[in-house]
């Protein structure tokens, strides 16, 4: 999923897209197609999502890489 504006601009809204990938690297996946530059990926709640849906942005990174994670 990727964010964009509605026809107003006023709210931002998920919109389902279908992408290539490749191998992963560094534990992520690498997108070959389907992104243009400046789109914003959707990467948490994705299981309540559904095309159309109003989102609300977080500026937040939720992203880490696996090095970060703590580990038991």
């Amino acid at each position: 999923m990727v964010s964009e504006s509605d026809k107003g601009g006023n709210a931002l809204i998920a919109r389902r897209t279908a992408v290539m990938t490749d191998a992963a690297v560094d534990g992520r996946l690498v997108v070959t197609a389907g992104l243009k530059a400046g789109d914003r990926v959707v990467t948490t709640g994705l299981g309540k999502l559904f095309d159309g849906a109003l989102l609300t942005l977080s500026e937040t990174p939720t992203l880490t890489k696996p090095a970060d994670i703590p580990r038991p």
